[in-house]
């Protein structure tokens, strides 16, 4: 079960794609509903953990996730 955030708190989506990298900034426009993936707020926390790692890091990196390597 995943919990929504408190009044006042970040949004699940500001908590995943964290930082003020172009790339963080890109990923926050996007409707991940509309995507094989599903809502941001239904993804595994082995995914948002993956996804802080990368964008965290100063290299250039890739992941692929789920059946369809989105």
């Amino acid at each position: 079960m995943v919990t929504q955030p408190q009044r006042g708190t970040r949004s699940v989506v500001d908590s995943v794609f964290v930082g003020t990298s172009e790339m963080a900034q890109l990923m926050k426009t996007i409707d991940w509903a509309q995507t094989p993936l599903g809502a941001v707020e239904d993804w595994p926390n082995s995914l948002r953990t993956a996804l802080g790692i990368l964008l965290a890091s100063g290299y250039p990196m890739y992941i692929a996730w789920g059946p369809e390597y989105v």
